[in-house]
C-alpha cells in the first residue's frame, strides 16, 4: 500500500483540520450514512422510472402491432 507522507502538517495542526470541520465535510471524509442511502435511493428510483417508461413502450408497440395485423385480415 502507498504511503503518503505531508511534511508542511505537524501533529498539532492536522488535529486542529479535523477538528475544524463541519458536518457536511466530516460526513464526506468518514463516510456519513445520509449521504451514501440517498444516492442510492435516488438512482433506485431514476432506474424504476426507466423500466416503467420501457415497459409502457413495449405496451404501445404490441398493441399497435396487434391492430396492424387485425386490420389487414
Amino acid at each position: 500500500m502507498a504511503k503518503i507522507i505531508i511534511y508542511e502538517l505537524d501533529s498539532n495542526e492536522s488535529q486542529n483540520v479535523l477538528t475544524e470541520l463541519d458536518d457536511g465535510e466530516y460526513n464526506l471524509i468518514y463516510g456519513g450514512d445520509e449521504y451514501g442511502l440517498n444516492n442510492i435511493s435516488r438512482f433506485t428510483e431514476t432506474i424504476l422510472e426507466f423500466v416503467v417508461v420501457i415497459l409502457a413502450i413495449h405496451s404501445i408497440v404490441d398493441l399497435v402491432k396487434s391492430y396492424i395485423v387485425h386490420g389487414t385480415e
